[in-house]
């Protein structure tokens, strides 16, 4: 089994995962302002995120809500970017470029996450933004 065909998220057909990726591509396509992706490895997985703004800028994560994905801060980064390097992060299992290897257990197993990823983009300390959600970790 590949990583894709065993990762999350998962999709119900080879053409639903194409169709999604090219929206996702699509919308990437329209960012406001320079960025690069980054394929971050952590412990779940590989962690796909957007970073923009000036390479020397604090630090700012943009997390997104449930079944959202970092292209949803497209409308807020280019504002944002100007003062922070921004990293809109596509979280671990949820939809978007991560793929996690399992799905998440606790509230522990995404605290760890969350290390890795910041440890791999070289970020000591960072402004977390988020949508909150009505989701609850067991």
């Amino acid at each position: 089994m590949t990583e894709t065909a065993a990762a999350f998220p998962r999709f119900k057909t080879e053409a639903g995962r194409a169709r999604y990726l090219a929206a996702y591509d699509a919308a990437l396509a329209d960012w406001p302002v320079p960025h690069e992706a980054l394929d971050v490895p952590t412990r779940l997985g590989p962690t796909h995120v957007v970073a923009s703004g000036p390479t020397d800028a604090p630090a700012l994560v943009l997390l997104p809500s449930f079944a959202g994905s970092a292209v949803v801060w497209r409308l807020n980064v280019a504002g944002l970017s100007q003062s922070y390097r921004t990293y809109a992060v596509d979280v671990i299992g949820q939809p978007g470029k991560s793929l996690a290897r399992r799905r998440i257990r606790n509230r522990r197993e995404f605290a760890g996450w969350l290390i890795d990823l910041l440890d791999g983009l070289g970020v000591q300390r960072a402004s977390i933004v988020g949508v909150p959600s009505a989701v609850s970790w067991p």
